[in-house]
């Protein structure tokens, strides 16, 4: 597949052996095609008016150019994890599949990359996770949150970042507790240190 970009439309197309695989209507076409996992399973981005969709290796449209932002990696690659690619629509986040299926609603206000089947999102200034159809598996009650890795991810509570499971408990002991501490946000410390290991409320 041989991209054409012509000057005085700052259009670009597609073109496989002098035949058009997408006509010159494109805004952006990126570069980089490859099978290989690291770039983007072989997906990369279409984009036309100001709306993002991908194309597979071959010049097939899997996402036709319907949202706001595509996450990508390098060279315009889709940024696809555990076969997700987070996608923005307006001001509120979703995710689609590898064929283009809209799996993940628009409604949340970020998202995060999928990292063994979880994803970290934000609702009203809070986060929490999502498993990879949407549903909320650790309800949002952090202020930040990071991707799951090995069975756990570092989580923001208050002023200190701690560990939980994919129950959304707390598996790592947290810091020394302050003793001039008045405003019971030593809670959270406490818990980290007691046996029970009980899923947070």
């Amino acid at each position: 597949i041989i991209k054409v970009w012509v000057r005085d439309t700052c259009k670009v197309g597609l073109m496989t052996y002098g035949h058009w695989v997408l006509p010159m209507e494109y805004d952006q076409i990126a570069s980089e095609f490859s099978n290989d996992a690291s770039f983007g399973q072989g997906f990369t981005l279409l984009k036309k008016n100001d709306k993002e969709g991908f194309v597979d290796t071959h010049g097939q449209i899997i996402l036709e150019p319907t949202y706001n932002e595509i996450f990508t990696k390098h060279h315009g690659a889709i940024d696809f994890h555990d076969d997700r690619v987070i996608v923005r629509l307006g001001d509120k986040y979703g995710a689609v599949n590898l064929d283009g299926d809209h799996v993940i609603p628009t409604k949340f206000d970020k998202i995060r990359s999928f990292g063994e089947q979880l994803a970290a999102v934000q609702v009203d200034g809070r986060y929490g996770y999502i498993n990879c159809e949407g549903d909320v598996v650790i309800p949002p009650r952090f202020e930040d949150a990071n991707l799951f890795s090995e069975g756990t991810a570092e989580v923001l509570w208050g002023i200190h970042w701690m560990k939980i499971d994919k129950m959304g408990r707390c598996v790592s002991d947290g810091p020394e507790l302050d003793q001039d501490k008045q405003d019971g946000s030593n809670i959270l410390e406490l818990y980290c240190r007691s046996a029970s290991r009980n899923k947070l409320d």
